[in-house]
């Protein structure tokens, strides 16, 4: 059996993708193209998208373990 490990998703990650931390909210993040706001809550990784021109309306929730997933899910939802 052949066991390979990935390191797990961190905000290091996320900025290396382009995204930016949000200058006033902790653990908020902006996209490239500010259409869309990524928030991290640390307990379980789960990563909640919000498109930042309607109010909360939520478009993933779900866990994102490690950046190759994360780069996956961008692309399905068509996140630049």
């Amino acid at each position: 059996h052949y066991n390979a490990r990935v390191k797990y998703l961190d905000k290091e990650d996320i900025e290396s993708l382009g995204w930016k931390p949000h200058k006033e909210i902790q653990h908020y993040y902006k996209s490239p193209c500010n259409n869309f706001v990524l928030r991290i809550k640390y307990e379980g990784l789960c990563i909640y998208i919000y498109d930042e021109h309607t109010v909360d309306k939520l478009i993933f929730e779900g866990t994102v373990k490690n950046k190759s997933e994360l780069r996956k899910l961008f692309k399905m939802l068509n996140i630049e």
